[in-house]
């Protein structure tokens, strides 16, 4: 009996159709999944904006001001040393009005916090400025939001394409991201 040999391998034309396949799979699964985290991200910032506003709304009844930053929803203002969006400085009879904290998540003071690979900026911005300013927007500054993430919140919030005006602005500032701008309406100081 002769006893033959046969090596075993993989052809090239199977290794080919293998390499394909796996090229066509991939085509298929990275936009898939680079989309669903571009979504996931204007959920977690549209989320992080109803937390802000719901925030302010419950430190502005308690204490009769609006915040100039955003981590005094978090940490007791200093009577004479914290400042109203207006500049001006909070009374100890406002200061001994907070019920904090106002949000469940810690904010270090005078720090940004992220929000997946974008940033929340601390310092809010009262617009039109100043103290005789009547009615006005406070505004929320978030950097490096990318622009499915701005396209995404911009339909939830304001239900358009246009980032000039309403609650969403969005400036680009790179190629892709941007800076994203929240503005909540308010009276006063």
């Amino acid at each position: 009996m002769l006893n033959v040999m046969r090596k075993h391998g993989f052809t090239l034309a199977e290794i080919l159709v293998a390499l394909a396949i796996v090229a066509l799979l991939t085509a298929v699964v990275i936009p898939t999944i680079g989309g669903r985290l571009r979504q996931s991200q204007a959920s977690a910032i549209a989320d992080e904006l109803t937390n802000l506003t719901t925030g302010v709304t419950a430190y502005r009844q308690n204490v009769l001001k609006y915040p100039n930053k955003l981590d005094l929803l978090t940490n007791t203002p200093v009577a004479g040393t914290s400042l109203d969006i207006c500049g001006v400085a909070i009374v100890a009879a406002n200061v001994n009005k907070w019920q904090g904290p106002y949000l469940a998540r810690p904010i270090t003071t005078g720090t940004d916090f992220p929000i997946g690979d974008a940033t929340v900026n601390d310092q809010l911005v009262r617009n039109p400025s100043g103290v005789q300013a009547g009615v006005g927007t406070l505004q929320i500054k978030i950097d490096l939001v990318d622009t499915v993430a701005a396209v995404a919140l911009e339909a939830q919030f304001d239900g358009n394409a246009d980032f000039t005006t309403g609650s969403i602005l969005w400036n680009r500032t790179n190629p892709g991201v941007g800076t994203l701008t929240y503005s909540i309406p308010i009276r006063g100081c």
